[in-house]
């Protein structure tokens, strides 16, 4: 198994206390966090199992996820939610 998965795990571990509080301002907003934490996982996971150009193509989606999840985090910061911890 590739070392960040348990990285990945991780950050998503420490993720779902913020993801908690981001849900009593904005319900949909943390599932959109949750979702997109979620898929970097599952897509870098699934990458493993591929190979050549569909292993890329996962690792890319996970990618696009893992900024979908900072963005997301920073929006709640804005909105004061939660502050962004870089």
């Amino acid at each position: 198994m590739l070392r960040i998965i348990t990285d990945i795990i991780h950050y998503n571990r420490n993720l779902q206390p913020v993801i908690g509080r981001i849900a009593r301002h904005d319900r949909n907003l943390a599932d959109q966090i949750r979702r997109s934490a979620q898929s970097v996982a599952l897509n870098t996971m699934e990458s493993t199992a591929r190979v050549g150009g569909d292993a890329r193509q996962r690792l890319r989606t996970a990618l696009g996820e893992i900024r979908e999840t900072r963005m997301a985090l920073q929006l709640a910061d804005a909105l004061g939610y939660v502050p962004f911890v870089r």
